[in-house]
């Protein structure tokens, strides 16, 4: 390109573009390095050819004195970096578009479960006044075992629900925490009292181990709550009869920690890295509930960072699975 070539040489960047060139290259600081006669690195920006295309440069120069000091020029390297920049357009504008369609998913779940709660409650208070027979008897036996197959069957669905509703709020920054001081005795002993019943059926050994005065912790109750149970549940559910689960709480001034173990079937190390990804369980998480969407442990993390804590994960196939729940104490 010659012509090109006899019609730029000699000329500054800014002569070459025009007197007004604009965009997000701050032309004014470079045209201060140029004049001051310093080094500069991988300045980039845009020009256009005669035909409208549009070209991306990359250029680094160092400044050449003569003997007696005198400014010479400028020796240095320009680069083409057009296709980069297109890859880079191409990238963002990729998970702009994602993100968008992130968006929409979780305002279309949320509105599709609001929408379900309703005759869902419905199904839910009709049948359960089928089973109690406030207005006398059904007749045959079978009609109560079906309402309680619908109530069961509603209940079941209506937990499915509210999982979907609680990850959507929490990926729209729409789950607020309510915090306060909790007292931890009163929530271990809580959550016993509902999970012995459901290891004593399963005929699995449930033990707590709290460290002795331990500091209250500011959480939000109703989380706390949900991330011990689901927690819970989901270590008696993997866990064989004759197993155990052991629940450990110790505490020091910054940090709580709680730890949730069991003997049960142990996860395999290539599904560790995902256990814990909404909706996981339809990939290749054959450890899933199968009666779930694969939300459990998503919602249990999200309210554990939430609270600004952590949640490790240890485990071995045939060996267990060890959660530890680390929170903030303030």
């Amino acid at each position: 390109n010659a012509d090109r070539m006899r019609r730029t040489q000699g000329k500054t960047r800014w002569e070459i573009l025009g007197a007004d060139v604009v965009g997000d290259v701050d032309w004014h600081a470079h045209r201060e390095v140029l004049r001051s006669h310093q080094p500069y690195r991988d300045f980039e920006y845009k020009t256009e050819s005669d035909t409208g295309e549009e070209f991306y440069w990359s250029n680094s120069g160092v400044p050449h004195f003569d003997d007696d000091g005198t400014f010479l020029g400028y020796r240095g390297v320009g680069r083409d970096i057009t296709p980069l920049k297109l890859a880079q357009e191409s990238l963002r504008q990729a998970l702009a578009d994602a993100e968008r369609a992130n968006v929409a998913k979780t305002e279309f779940l949320a509105t599709m479960s609001h929408e379900l709660r309703t005759p869902l409650n419905a199904i839910m208070g009709f049948s359960e006044t089928m089973m109690q027979q406030y207005f006398g008897e059904l007749g045959s036996p079978k009609y109560s075992e079906y309402a309680n197959d619908i109530y069961n069957s509603g209940k079941h669905l209506l937990n499915l629900v509210n999982d979907i509703l609680n990850i959507s709020a929490i990926e729209a920054g729409e789950y607020h925490l309510d915090r306060e001081m909790v007292s931890l005795e009163a929530v271990f002993d809580r959550c016993a009292r509902i999970i012995t019943n459901a290891a004593d059926k399963k005929g699995v050994a449930f033990t707590v181990d709290i460290a002795k005065d331990l500091p209250p912790l500011y959480a939000d109750q109703r989380a706390l709550m949900q991330i011990l149970l689901n927690l819970l549940y989901n270590a008696i559910k993997f866990t064989n009869q004759g197993g155990r689960v052991d629940l450990k709480m110790t505490a020091s001034s910054r940090r709580h920690s709680i730890q949730i173990s069991d003997s049960g079937v142990g996860i395999p190390e290539d599904q560790l890295s995902t256990i814990t990804d909404p909706f996981i369980k339809s990939r290749n998480n054959t450890l899933a509930n199968p009666e779930g969407v694969g939300l459990g442990l998503a919602i249990v993390k999200s309210l554990i960072e939430l609270h600004g804590g952590d949640l490790g994960i240890a485990s071995e196939v045939g060996e267990g699975t060890t959660f530890t729940v680390t929170l903030p104490s303030e």
